[in-house]
């Protein structure tokens, strides 16, 4: 078998398999970042005098809880949600203002208290932006590619959510919403200059919000120089890559890990790779990224399949979750080897975090079901318009 029919072979298999390997993957990266958080998080339990496993229980628990929203949530078909996506807009605005009305943790008013969970908002938005602008893309095309009006009308809407999120304030959730915002316009074939005018615009927005809160500036200087504020702003990142120098080819062992028993903020959230790399080593961190790329092109597969198909806002849709996907892991990976400032995004399925864990399974529902819908499509078009 010549090279290119074993190509053709591998695109064929692909075509058939591409959401299946996303699941099997998903679910390898979920065990994964269960066992992960377990070792992060048993000796500060044990520590505190908590069960064991108590941390591990409720990552546990909301997994389940995303798997099962996302199988109820993907029985409705995908057109509903691209013609109610104003109204799934407007339903995001108020979950962001409900946030004012809960009490701060941390300095920031991101959450909704719901009891057993504090669900983060931003979390659920993210999506909903993304259904908004599939959506608005396709059916404001020829605005979105020979007129400014599309321009003035998506800056309009992602404006006024980036906003409310600087207020909360947010400024991780800004970043993702617009990137992936901006790189579904950009498919959509608008034209470079209104690509550039908008990340500009956005460049100046990030800017203005370094400027006018103290901990993002002192982030900027722990980035610059890390070992001269070691004690002070630079505390976080400068254990996270002692951690990881420690981990060295092959790691320490599972369990094994030293700096988890140090007083590091955040580490089975936005720093679980400091553990790991601890642990696992370079080998087990290089795997790991592995395993995302795999994870990201089944994911950038299915969108492929999508546009083939001529359905256009499923397909731009999933080109979204694959770019919020990429962007949390390059983002929470970078700044953890001190390649990015400090940014606060978890690990997609394997930090801690009940709103992102369930929002991440939701996102790879919809993937799922619109690969499953393509299945023997030959040439489908959206008519709802």
């Amino acid at each position: 078998m010549n090279s290119q029919s074993q190509t053709s072979s591998f695109k064929s298999w692909m075509e058939r398999n591409a959401g299946d390997l996303m699941i099997l993957l998903s679910m390898l990266l979920l065990g994964f970042g269960l066992i992960s958080l377990a070792s992060v998080t048993v000796p500060e339990s044990a520590a505190a005098g908590s069960p064991l496993y108590m941390s591990v229980g409720k990552q546990a628990f909301f997994a389940w809880l995303g798997i099962a929203g996302a199988i109820i949530a993907t029985k409705i078909p995908m057109d509903w949600y691209f013609k109610n996506s104003m109204h799934l807009v407007v339903i995001g605005v108020a979950l962001l203002f409900a946030c004012f009305f809960f009490p701060p943790v941390n300095g920031a008013q991101r959450w909704i208290d719901l009891g057993i969970l504090k669900f983060q908002t931003s979390e659920l938005v993210k999506l909903i932006m993304l259904i908004y602008t599939a959506d608005f893309v396709v059916r404001r095309a020829n605005e979105v590619r020979h007129e400014l009006r599309g321009w003035f009308r998506l800056v309009s809407a992602m404006g006024f959510i980036l906003i409310i999120l600087t207020l909360q304030p947010d400024l991780g959730s800004c970043i993702v919403i617009a990137v992936s915002m901006l790189s579904i316009y950009f498919l959509a074939g608008s034209p470079m200059k209104h690509i550039i005018g908008l990340g500009m615009a956005f460049l100046g927005f990030v800017f203005i919000a370094i400027q006018f809160k103290g901990f993002r500036q002192g982030r900027m200087e722990a980035f610059f120089d890390v070992w001269g504020n070691e004690y002070g702003t630079g505390w976080q990142i400068s254990r996270v890559i002692m951690a990881i120098s420690r981990g060295e080819l092959f790691g320490v062992g599972l369990g094994h890990s030293v700096f988890k028993l140090k007083p590091v903020p955040e580490l089975h959230t936005d720093s679980i790779i400091a553990v790991i790399g601890e642990e696992f080593g370079f080998v087990g961190i290089s795997v790991l990224l592995m395993v995302y790329a795999a994870w990201i092109f089944a994911i950038i597969n299915v969108a492929q399949q999508a546009l083939k198909q001529r359905r256009m806002s499923e397909g731009y849709l999933v080109y979204g979750i694959a770019c919020v996907l990429m962007l949390q892991i390059t983002v929470n990976i970078g700044m953890n080897m001190q390649l990015i400032p400090a940014k606060g995004l978890t690990l997609p399925l394997i930090s801690y975090g009940g709103s992102s864990l369930l929002v991440t399974l939701l996102m790879l529902g919809f993937v799922y079901r619109i690969h499953r819908d393509g299945l023997g499509s030959q040439s489908l078009v959206r008519k709802y318009y």
